[in-house]
């Protein structure tokens, strides 16, 4: 339910944005049919009633996600309106009064949305009820009404006339009522049915009642009811001379009624801005051609504008078979120096990622347009592949605006190479083809998924949008009193011999980062010890079995992160014992 609340949060959103256009839009449009109005709010509810994610160069909305799906998992809950003031602005505040401490529990933003689902539940259960329930006293009280013709009926009981019924409307009328105000009242109530004003209204009042918490989608709501009155009084007035727009004003206004509900139903001929709508209907012009057109073209534009999101571009893109090499940053331009042909291919069918291992830990790539030609072991084509490393190989994808799944990792024992790995290779059966799902899932780990390039700074920085490839966790590592979100991820190989220890404060502006060298270990993690310090876990496996389990004390030194062992010694240039906790 919080996943569906979010979805919604972010659908009003970016509505609100058209609500507020076309509120603007309408003091333009003043002398324009009302008819267009109503299919701009009918543009409102299709963005609020479906996720459209039409891309397109010319949408307004700022961001297609404000607010992320996992903001309540984050370690640095943030927003992202696509509005940089009000990120800046918003943020730090949310980051300060939401990021988790440690050893909570529970995060507090979690509960914060779960409370607020159940809340706006409960609103939303309100709203339809009041709907049922406002539908049922009036089908109560028209019970006893005579027909007169057709699907018009005399009631005793009511004081104005209206239209009750979604799929057998009824046109209820006063028995009071002169004939002369039937005649154009009935001839309103008509337009209604014709434009099918009893279907829309109610769906309106439904999306109401999903988005009853933003102000702004109930003016909406209001503006749209007028404009619908305004709309049917322009079709039955289109083609009347002033006398007899005088008449249907009087009718307008002896049926008149002293107040509006928000409700799904009636459509009540006098219930809505009944002293505005007369104002239009004494001055009313048939508009020129060209206001309808140009109308027509401002209510377009707005809608291409906010029913579409701009398009998801990557922060370092290229355009297949021309590199632009303005979108590099400095490393990317050196390897386009430094190895051109793995530049700029064609990569309408994918990309072929080779990987070979020269040693433990140690990993090299070459890439060439995807073929579903078997190069072979002798293949002269791989012989040519030169070697780069993990670390290149993720900034030369970068420069493809290409999907991950038509990336293909295959991994090539070069011969040039005397490391066999798991001998996977040369190994058949089941077991053969687990062994590589395994060795292409950690590949995959070291180009994809685990943590994402910061361009500026050409560093591994752990992405706090999925999970790190080792470990995250807010505590107070320098000692000022203030907590730092703190992330152990890859290291600037394969991450078996280096690692990076890296914190941001609350503000989400980076603070510390560290690259340790020397570090060979399958698994890294923060663990809060039982003397309450945050120590480094580190743990030695080999074949899968769990050899040796090491603690690390933490300290900041002249703007490092330093990492010691139980005698005090530096981790770092060379390997030094460390404390060794048995295998469990």
């Amino acid at each position: 339910m919080e996943n569906v609340f979010i979805t919604l949060l972010n659908l009003s959103i970016n509505a609100s944005y058209l609500i507020i256009a076309i509120i603007l839009l309408r003091f333009a449009l003043f002398k324009a049919p009302k008819w267009i109005n109503c299919l701009l709010w009918g543009a409102v509810g299709l963005r609020l009633a479906i996720p459209l994610k039409l891309e397109s160069i010319l949408s307004l909305i700022p961001s297609p996600e404000p607010i992320p799906q996992d903001i309540a998992l984050s370690p640095t809950p943030e927003i992202n309106t696509g509005i940089p003031y009000v990120n800046n602005a918003v943020n730090p505040i949310i980051t300060e009064s939401f990021t988790p401490e440690p050893t909570a529990s529970a995060n507090p933003l979690q509960i914060l949305i779960s409370a607020a689902a159940i809340v706006w539940l409960i609103g939303v259960g309100i709203m339809l009820l009041w709907g049922v329930i406002s539908y049922l006293r009036l089908k109560h009280r028209t019970a006893p009404s005579l027909l007169l013709r057709d699907n018009i009926y005399l009631c005793d009981s009511i004081s104005s006339p209206f239209i009750l019924g979604i799929f057998s409307p009824r046109v209820y009328l006063p028995s009071s009522i002169a004939e002369s105000d039937a005649t154009h009242v009935i001839a309103h109530e008509r337009a209604h049915l014709a434009r099918r004003d009893h279907i829309w209204k109610p769906l309106g009042f439904i999306i109401l009642a999903i988005y009853w918490f933003n102000p702004l989608c109930w003016i909406a709501y209001i503006l749209f009811c007028r404009d619908i009155e305004k709309a049917c009084d322009e079709k039955v007035i289109r083609n009347m001379q002033c006398d007899e727009r005088k008449e249907y004003s009087s009718a307008l206004l002896s049926c008149s009624t002293k107040r509006f509900s928000v409700s799904a139903c009636p459509l009540a001929f006098g219930e809505v801005g009944v002293k505005s709508r007369i104002k239009s209907i004494l001055n009313y012009k048939k508009p020129a051609f060209w206001i309808i057109i140009v109308s027509i073209v401002l209510a377009a534009g707005l809608c291409i504008g906010f029913l579409t999101t701009p398009p998801k571009t990557p922060e370092i893109s290229s355009i297949i078979g021309n590199t632009d090499t303005g979108k590099m940053n400095e490393r990317q331009k050196e390897l386009f120096e430094q190895f051109p042909e793995y530049f700029g291919l064609d990569a309408t069918n994918g990309l072929d990622v080779y990987v070979w291992q020269m040693a433990e830990g140690s990993f090299s790539f070459g890439v060439k347009p995807h073929s579903d030609e078997p190069l072979g072991w002798k293949s002269t084509e791989l012989y040519k592949l030169r070697s780069v490393g993990a670390y290149d190989m993720r900034l030369i994808l970068a420069t493809y605006d290409i999907e991950r799944e038509n990336i293909n990792i295959i991994p090539w024992q070069n011969p040039l190479s005397s490391y066999l790995g798991d001998l996977w290779i040369i190994t058949d059966g089941e077991d053969a083809v687990k062994k590589r799902e395994k060795y292409v899932a950690l590949i995959e780990d070291m180009l994809f998924d685990k943590v994402y390039l910061d361009p500026d700074n050409l560093m591994y920085i752990p992405s706090y949008l999925g999970d790190p490839y080792y470990d995250t966790m807010t505590f107070d590592v320098d000692g000022d009193g203030h907590n730092e979100n703190c992330s152990l991820g890859y290291g600037y190989t394969s991450g078996l011999f280096t690692f990076i220890f890296y914190a941001q404060d609350q503000s989400g502006a980076n603070r510390y980062y560290t690259v340790i060298y020397s570090m060979a270990y399958d698994d890294l993690s923060f663990k809060l010890c039982d003397d309450g310090v945050v120590r480094v876990q580190a743990i030695e496996k080999m074949g899968g079995d769990i050899l040796n389990t090491y603690l690390f004390d933490i300290e900041v030194k002249d703007g490092e992160i330093w990492l010691y062992d139980q005698n005090g010694q530096y981790i770092g240039d060379k390997f030094v014992s460390p404390i060794i906790y048995p295998a469990s």
